[in-house]
Parts: C-alpha cells; structure tokens; sequence
C-alpha cells in the first residue's frame, strides 16, 4: 500500500517537472518571436499595431471608417506598419 502511494506521489512530481519545462520552453519561444503587423478595429475606425509576446501594443496608424479615402490611408498605414516591424525586427 505505502509502495502504491510512493509511486503516486512520484507520478505527480513527474508531471508537474515536465509542465514547468514545458512552460518555460513556450514563453523562451514567444519572447522570441518577431514583430508582426495586426489590425483591431476599435469601432470608429482601424487600427494597425506593431505587435510581439510580452511588449506592449505599438500603434502604427489609426485609420477613421469616416474618412474620404479610407482604403487609400489603410494601404498606407499597412505599408508603413510593414516598414516599421522590419526595423524592429532587425533591432532586435
């Protein structure tokens, strides 16, 4: 009985070892991922975001739903947006 309860207890620690490796290895790896570029829509209008796993949101670009030339002024944020996590990027 005392053997069945000793092995349990092992298996347990086991477990919980591998889920801390495991959780360590995820967030070394998200902290290593590149910038990216996101859009979030806040309701007024489109935002586009320089965005990397445990630093803040960079916003690159608010673009009103309102404005006259919308699709114009969103391809240009995109672009500058695109311009901006590849300086980032290679900083890093």
């Amino acid at each position: 009985m005392r053997a069945v309860f000793v092995l349990a207890v092992l298996a347990v620690v086991i477990v919980l070892v591998v889920a801390v490796i495991v959780s360590l290895v995820v967030s070394r790896r998200a902290t290593r991922a590149p910038w990216a570029l996101r859009e979030e829509s806040d309701g007024d209008a489109m935002k586009v975001l320089a965005v990397k796993p445990g630093q803040a949101p960079l916003l690159v670009a608010r673009v009103p739903f309102d404005v006259e030339d919308f699709d114009g002024q969103l391809f240009e944020a995109r672009s500058e947006g695109r311009a901006r996590v590849s300086a980032l990027n290679q900083k890093s």
